[in-house]
């Protein structure tokens, strides 16, 4: 059975793929995405691995996160006090 069209074809419109708001809009999602994928691995990293590595490996991990970054090598350095929460960016 046929799908009925309840509009005249003369007011139908087709979708537009190449229309000037297309792509902001899925760049804009994109990007929305990717920021709150950063956030959300930055809160992990900090609230959850951080304070761990720090009760199981003490002070050796406390010396390798004053040395290196969390992400990027020189970015982030955990403060020399051990205090995964102090953690600069």
């Amino acid at each position: 059975m046929r799908s009925r069209a309840y509009w005249p074809r003369s007011l139908r419109q087709s979708l537009a793929p190449d229309a000037p708001y297309a792509t902001p809009r899925l760049a804009s999602r994109t990007i929305t995405e990717a920021i709150l994928l950063t956030i959300a691995v930055e809160l992990h990293v900090r609230l959850l691995e951080e304070p761990y590595l720090l009760r199981v490996h003490g002070e050796h991990y406390a010396a390798y996160a004053a040395r290196v970054g969390r992400f990027i090598p020189g970015i982030g350095h955990l403060h020399p006090g051990g205090d995964a929460t102090r953690a600069s960016c």
